[in-house]
């Protein structure tokens, strides 16, 4: 995961209920859409996506306080057949634990004044400018 933006590409900034976003990866270029659908501010939050061949997953994300750190437990509920839900889990889970890890740092950096840009490694190249 490299950043999550808004669905148009703009900052996503705070969530909200009904916020529609989407989730940048290598794997997706174009990234994967999801939208919220329940916040609890500093507690928890629930987003419904589409992911294709997999199908529609809710997921919920629940940061607990454990003395001085943080933790998140991610709660999928996914209707697809187990045929396809077995393999796609156990693919998933380090994939999620890596991604949650990228997401904090990349928190940390920019309470430190990181250039956001860089660190998402979105940035557009030159070349992809238009007039370049």
């Amino acid at each position: 995961m490299w950043h999550v933006e808004g669905a148009d590409g703009s900052a996503a900034g705070p969530i909200e209920v009904g916020q529609a976003l989407r989730i940048v990866s290598p794997l997706s270029r174009l990234g994967l859409p999801l939208t919220i659908t329940a916040v609890d501010p500093g507690r928890s939050w629930t987003m419904d996506a589409h992911v294709p061949v997999l199908g529609p997953i809710t997921s919920r994300h629940d940061l607990i306080a454990d003395g001085g750190s943080t933790r998140v437990a991610v709660t999928l509920e996914w209707s697809a057949p187990s045929v396809l839900a077995a393999p796609a889990l156990v693919a998933y889970t380090p994939l999620a634990g890596w991604a949650l890890d990228r997401l904090l740092d990349l928190a940390a950096a920019e309470a430190r004044g990181a250039d956001m840009a860089d660190l998402r490694m979105c940035r557009r190249r030159d070349r992809d400018r238009p007039g370049r």
